[in-house]
């Protein structure tokens, strides 16, 4: 006879058994649900503290990311936490088909250098590095990199305060990377070796200490008019977009309203002349060269 060691919770109608506790911290399973609007939000993190971003109901499969194989993998997992049912699913080891390529668009702020901005698909990371404030870094198959400049201004209007804008492109098929920045690029690169993304909808934001908002995935390496929408405080990913996303967090996070971007232009010359009149000064001389004009009026009177 088998006896269970069950603790009763009062606060909630559970029941928690010795047996159920050992299977939920041995083996965990992922937490898969809907995603969520960050429109206008903008996440705080730490050193110490990471955040995951993936689209809404992904689940990684067993495998994905890896080597290219064709063995099948079977695995058995809980459909449930506290149920004691069990589910077998059936998953290939086989990545997702080769993309014409990926664009990952981010605003961050931070005031360290050296560090991992991002990595997208952590199974077969691609790393974007922060070196300085024009200079990154794409790191690969754990070895092969690429340093990008951005160095060459190409849009004088656009204005991204307080916010650093970037947006890293890939064209897997010219095997070409590129990196913008606010209203400047970096020139096109060709890797050492040739990089393919491989299509893991999830990129990992760690150790950034600062914020980060409107991250914007697409499968396709986008051109100088939607890198250019997107530098105006506009763009929706295909793959993940900031509006309905799906995030996990490694420590502590602080969800909150974001920082406006600012949009500053000079003042045209009929915008000039709308603007009312400041009292104060003006006001002030006026009444002084008014009261010089009435003494001077009065001594001539005199005379």
């Amino acid at each position: 006879m088998r006896l269970l060691f069950c603790v009763f919770i009062v606060s909630a109608p559970l029941v928690l058994c010795e047996e159920d506790w050992y299977w939920t911290t041995r083996y965990p399973y992922t937490t898969v649900g809907p995603g969520v609007n960050l429109k206008g939000k903008m996440v705080t993190l730490s050193q110490y503290s990471g955040v995951t971003f993936r689209r809404p109901y992904y689940q990684s499969a067993p495998g994905e990311g890896a080597a290219s194989t064709t063995s099948p993998e079977w695995t058995t997992e809980r459909t449930t936490e506290w149920s004691s049912e069990w589910t077998t699913r059936y998953y290939t080891t086989t990545p997702p088909p080769p993309t014409r390529g990926v664009t990952v668009c981010l605003r961050f702020l931070t005031d360290l250098n050296g560090l991992d901005l991002f990595k997208l698909s952590p199974r077969s990371p691609l790393t974007v590095s922060w070196r300085n404030p024009s200079t990154y870094t794409l790191s690969w198959n754990y070895y092969s990199s690429v340093t990008l400049r951005v160095m060459i201004s190409l849009w004088s209007s656009v204005r991204t305060q307080p916010w650093t804008s970037v947006c890293v492109v890939l064209d897997s098929f010219k095997n070409i990377v590129q990196v913008f920045q606010g209203g400047s690029m970096s020139i096109r690169k060709i890797p050492p070796s040739r990089l393919v993304w491989s299509g893991e909808p999830v990129v990992d934001v760690s150790g950034l200490d600062g914020q980060v908002t409107d991250l914007e995935v697409w499968d396709y390496p986008l051109g100088y008019a939607e890198v250019f929408s997107y530098m105006q405080n506009y763009g929706s990913g295909t793959v993940l977009t900031w509006s309905n996303i799906a995030y996990s967090n490694r420590g502590r996070i602080l969800i909150e309203e974001s920082y406006a971007l600012r949009q500053m232009k000079p003042l045209n010359h009929s915008e000039r002349q709308e603007q009312p009149i400041r009292r104060g000064r003006g006001r002030s001389l006026r009444l002084k060269y008014r009261k010089m004009w009435k003494g001077k009026k009065q001594r001539n009177q005199m005379v």
